[in-house]
């Protein structure tokens, strides 16, 4: 058995999954009470906060899904 090792610390862009979980949770909160928070759910996709890149600032979902070189098969 074989163990893959990255080349780099990856930790940060996996981080990115934990802006997903804030997002389901505030999806979850508003179908609870019959309301989305839809400004709170902008502000995570927009500004992340659980991801840093290497200068400090956030890394987003949103910047990911506008970037042209992120290509899905």
């Amino acid at each position: 058995m074989s163990t893959y090792t990255p080349v780099s610390n990856v930790e940060p862009q996996l981080k990115l999954a934990l802006d997903t979980r804030d997002i389901e949770g505030l999806l979850a909160q508003g179908v609870k009470a019959g309301s989305v928070n839809w400004a709170a759910v902008k502000k995570v996709y927009e500004k992340g906060g659980n991801s840093q890149r290497g200068d400090g600032s956030n890394r987003t979902i949103a910047a990911i899904a506008a970037n042209p070189a992120v290509r899905w098969p």
